[in-house]
């Protein structure tokens, strides 16, 4: 830290999967329909897409969620239906 110049300290870095990037730019108001989310989404991918988190209903975190990228988009926009942690 004693490098690090007075203007950068305290920064830190955040690494964000592209569906964690999708559900916290939905959850920060920026305006994206279903399809869009979607689109996003399906990059890269093809069938279901896996994340790590906890769906509504979960008591500890599950590390191999499996969602079409559909059914993920529509549960980032429902309320409390999947908190993803990457």
């Amino acid at each position: 830290m004693r490098k690090t110049s007075p203007a950068n300290r305290g920064a830190k870095i955040i690494l964000f999967s592209t569906p964690k990037l999708v559900q916290y730019m939905f959850q920060d108001h920026v305006v994206m329909s279903e399809d869009e989310m979607t689109n996003i989404l399906s990059q890269g991918v093809s069938g279901n897409i896996g994340i790590m988190g906890f769906t509504e209903f979960d008591l500890e975190m599950d590390t191999k969620i499996l969602l079409p990228v559909r059914d993920l988009a529509r549960k980032i926009m429902e309320p409390n239906g999947i908190k993803i942690v990457f």
